[in-house]
């Protein structure tokens, strides 16, 4: 499925404890953070961002099984409130994103972390997100304000303080108890590097699966 552009992991082992965090900046508006993770013993593993209170992006979050099928999205602007999460001190708002799945032991979850509306595709994970390709889709209508090479706003008028966010980025993987949380922040190749991968690996498979004469 989408294992052709998993090419590296950022660390040399994964992270194995009831609580990892990461942390880090998107480059661009359609940019994107992508972890898998396991956990050793069936149980609920919650997802949550810090970031939007410390002046980021509002953040998506989204997840697939280990079948490489979407199963559900968190979207901090409407599925959260300020009793889950901080509120940004400038807005008021509370639009970091949180999510709990019911995850089985020795499966692998795919999640991903997208500025909104950069959603995930709600099929297969090899399907591209709502904004790919959009490198500063926050500056153009109807997203935000025309302000053409701009990134990272809010929908807000110019000038308006709480408008111009931040690329950087939080999220905490927490189990509800003792399951064995083993989480990787996964190295995503350029788009032109994963599709040269993908037909070399899929020449391969043709010679593969072809027999010879």
């Amino acid at each position: 499925m989408y294992k052709f552009v998993l090419v590296a992991a950022l660390g040399l082992t994964p992270a194995l404890a009831d609580m990892v965090s990461f942390s880090g900046v998107l480059p661009q508006d359609d940019a994107i953070v992508h972890f898998t993770y396991e956990v050793q013993t069936t149980g609920t593993v919650s997802i949550f961002t810090t970031s939007f209170a410390n002046g980021g992006f509002p953040p998506l979050l989204a997840i697939f099984d280990s079948g490489g099928n979407f199963v559900f999205s968190a979207d901090g602007t409407t599925q959260n409130d300020c009793v889950q999460n901080q509120a940004d001190p400038v807005l008021g708002t509370c639009w970091d994103s949180r999510l709990s799945f019911g995850s089985t032991a020795g499966s692998t979850y795919d999640v991903f972390l997208s500025q909104w509306d950069n959603f995930a595709p709600n099929t297969v994970i090899t399907d591209p997100f709502q904004e790919a390709g959009q490198g500063n889709f926050t500056a153009r209508l109807p997203f935000g304000p025309d302000d053409p090479g701009g990134s990272f706003l809010l929908g807000l008028p110019l000038g308006d303080p709480g408008n111009q966010r931040t690329g950087d980025w939080a999220v905490t993987f927490e189990a509800d108890h003792a399951l064995g949380l083993q989480v990787r922040e996964v190295a995503v190749p350029e788009p032109s590097s994963a599709l040269l991968l993908f037909g070399s690996l899929f020449v391969c498979g043709i010679r593969r699966f072809t027999k010879p004469s």
